[in-house]
């Protein structure tokens, strides 16, 4: 018999946690559930039915029609379940609008992630509210099959110039700290700097020397703002990638050329060729060198070559920066952080993780939410972008392994070495993250984790500061930090270049001449 459909009057959403108000949930799944699917009673109701479980009802004209359920997982992370609506008032989008009245009730009540066990036949309408796949893994729910689903609940809204100070500067102090001590053993760090490991910069002719990470992160946000320049001003421009890679192909002259060199010969792209203290050949990795010296840049579809080292995602935190959360899909914006990584990195673990840094950092900067919130849906976010990756699947359980370690009671270097060593790109994140999510308001502490260890000391300083950089902001970085780095005037102002972009068109009045030297004449004029 076919189900009649009734049309229902204005809904009255009822936050029940009083037992008469709980009465109507019951109702509701009692006819929906154990009646259509034969479901026992002690099988539906089990033992979060109750006071500690809140739950919405939606009564029309006083009777209960739909209903969910939800209770705390964690501090920050709440289940909803028992996601039901009579049969007879199905098809009314009901099932999202009592999904979004719990939804409403957990921001309230504190909390910044839902999960959610859905039936496999469910997955895409919740796919359609949010929710996104940590993976395939069927698990099992009564007699249903089900997948498990996340979505992280957006913080408010915020541009602070703090933070894109803090991410930069953060990850040049990563940088510097453990570009003293890149190549370095364990016992050589140790038995030099003492049981702490290196905790202050060791100054070569009073400067604490950053290396080709930072040297790449300046000219990764230079060929953002130029390419964005260039559109406003001339009313077209190409995908950011392609100016980003040019931009790279100046960074390879700093690497290989004395300064100053000529910039139209060949045509030069970044204001940076004008800072001296670029041109100094700080260990660039093979896998840039010999990519960029190419000409031929890679792209997610089109890769370069195989390689996965860390040379692609140490790099990308200005994308993160530089592009808010608004009408783009996060997917699209983690794509230009990926394609960023691509050009010279074409491994799959070389530049899906690009995207997962790019989203960390831009949901950091533009958002009031924690570290563990941003880290979550990034992971997710990319989980779903790449579902259909090779290696997708060990990327995911290698950085759901540094998440699982950062809340243990181990030390820093322990959860390190079960990570790996950080010369290949997932490992790197993996540390980074790690330290991010264990001193998520802590620089300091994040960064002398990051660094102390046999691997790839300046890259995974590099990406901690980034990220925790990004979230503490420059006032919260100590002073040791900010005094003595090399070109922190410089990163400075590429980090207030990308918070005030560029505010000119091409029919309008407003005049930069500061912009224009840089943006459009690629020459520096202070």
């Amino acid at each position: 018999m076919k189900t009649q459909v009734i049309y229902m009057n204005d809904l009255k959403v009822l936050r029940a946690e009083k037992t008469w108000q709980r009465a109507g949930a019951y109702s509701v799944r009692i006819q929906g559930m154990n009646r259509q699917y034969h479901i026992a009673l002690q099988d539906e109701f089990d033992e979060h039915d109750g006071e500690k479980s809140k739950y919405i009802v939606l009564l029309d004209d006083e009777y209960p029609v739909a209903t969910c359920r939800f209770y705390e997982l964690d501090k920050s992370t709440v289940l909803v379940g028992r996601v039901v609506v009579l049969p007879e008032y199905r098809g009314q989008r009901l099932g999202s609008r009592v999904i979004k009245e719990a939804e409403k009730w957990i921001k309230e009540l504190g909390y910044n992630q839902v999960r959610i066990d859905s039936r496999v036949e469910a997955v895409g309408f919740y796919e359609k509210l949010g929710y996104t796949r940590m993976d395939d893994e069927v698990i099992k729910s009564w007699n249903f099959d089900c997948k498990r689903m996340y979505k992280v609940l957006r913080g408010r809204k915020t541009k602070n110039l703090d933070k894109y100070r803090g991410c930069l500067i953060g990850g040049a102090a990563g940088d510097a700290l453990g570009y003293a001590i890149e190549f370095w053993d364990e016992k050589s760090i140790f038995r030099k700097f003492g049981e702490k490991g290196i905790t202050e910069y060791e100054l070569t002719n009073g400067k604490a020397l950053i290396s080709d990470d930072t040297q790449m992160t300046l000219f990764t946000a230079n060929g953002l703002l130029y390419g964005t320049t260039r559109g406003r001003m001339r009313g077209i421009m190409a995908p950011y990638p392609s100016y980003i890679a040019n931009c790279y192909k100046d960074w390879f002259r700093t690497q290989t050329e004395s300064y100053p060199v000529d910039k139209e010969k060949p045509f030069a792209y970044s204001w940076l060729l004008d800072i001296p203290e670029l041109f100094h050949y700080r260990a660039p990795g093979n896998t840039c060198m010999s990519a960029i010296s190419v000409g031929t840049y890679g792209s997610v579809n089109e890769p370069i070559n195989r390689s996965k080292g860390c040379g692609g995602v140490m790099r990308v935190a200005p994308v993160g920066l530089y592009f808010d959360n608004g009408t783009i899909p996060d997917s699209e914006l983690d794509m230009i952080g990926a394609e960023a990584a691509a050009i010279t990195h074409g491994h799959e673990l070389g530049y899906i993780l690009a995207a997962t840094m790019t989203h960390i950092i831009r949901r950091l900067a533009h958002e009031d939410i924690s570290m563990e919130e941003a880290v979550r849906s990034a992971l997710n976010t990319t989980a779903d972008m790449f579902k259909n990756a090779k290696e997708i699947g060990y990327y995911l359980s290698l950085m759901n392994k540094a998440v699982e370690l950062s809340a243990k009671d181990i030390s820093d270097l322990e959860a390190i070495h079960i990570l790996g060593q950080g010369w290949v790109a997932e490992e790197a994140l993996a540390i980074a993250v790690y330290c991010a999510l264990k001193y998520p308001d802590d620089i300091d502490k994040a960064l002398i984790a990051a660094v102390n260890h046999r691997g790839d000391s300046d890259s995974t300083g590099a990406i901690a500061g980034n990220i925790v950089g990004a979230n503490v902001g420059l006032s919260g970085i100590p002073e040791k930090y900010k005094k003595n780095l090399e070109l922190y005037d410089v990163i400075i102002e590429i980090a207030d270049d990308l918070y005030n972009d560029c505010k000119m068109s091409e029919y309008g009045d407003y005049e930069d001449d500061v912009w224009v030297s840089k943006y459009i004449e690629r020459t520096y004029l202070k």
